[in-house]
């Protein structure tokens, strides 16, 4: 079974919605101030992801680096879905999909809540990005990161504006990185021979 078909089973679909879905992207039409239709769930996924991702979990705690003010999430994230104009039922899909490449590389997710992080980008639209803290190194944090941009390319569920990574919960260490290439004379900053 796939990871998106795993993650799919989950989630409930209203055939009806399905059957008269708009030419397009083949989803429903979303009227306004729907965008954020789901979000208890996403919220409580954000906060307790060990009640859905039980296996593998370790005993180490998150390193969230931003404090999270539970109470408003849900209105803050409401309202960056209103304003991407993307539904919540996709960020609820992405975050399942890291969960599920943890599961699939056997990393341990660590315990407690996932890191969100607002933010507003140099046009002052505003973002979010989310950390999943696990027990692996800094290293492998960035190449489940990179399994995951991939798996959601795949997917076509990757979006602007709302982002998941993972974080490593253990100090950086350099020793855990592969050795940097040997750099030629005559190399320039992108690795091409000067002319």
């Amino acid at each position: 079974m796939s990871a998106m078909s795993a993650v799919l089973k989950d989630v409930a679909v209203d055939e009806a919605l399905v059957t008269d879905a708009p030419h397009g992207d083949g989803l429903p039409a979303v009227p306004p101030g729907a965008w954020g239709e789901g979000v208890a769930a996403l919220v409580h996924l954000l906060r307790h992801p060990e009640k859905v991702h039980r296996w593998p979990l370790c005993d180490l705690p998150v390193n969230n680096k931003e404090v999270v003010d539970w109470g408003a999430l849900a209105q803050q994230l409401t309202s960056l879905f209103e304003e991407k104009e993307m539904r919540c039922i996709d960020a609820y899909l992405i975050l399942r999909l890291a969960l599920a490449v943890l599961k699939m590389k056997e990393v341990p997710l660590c315990a407690g809540p996932v890191g969100v992080c607002f933010w507003l980008d140099e046009c002052g639209f505003q973002n979010v990005h989310l950390e999943l803290t696990v027990d692996t190194d800094s290293y492998r944090a960035l190449k489940l990161s990179e399994d995951l941009w991939r798996l959601k390319s795949a997917c076509h569920a990757g979006r602007a504006g709302f982002s998941v990574s993972y974080e490593s919960v253990h100090p950086y260490d350099p020793a855990h990185w592969p050795p940097r290439p040997d750099r030629e004379q005559g190399d320039d900053e992108d690795g091409d021979d000067e002319e």
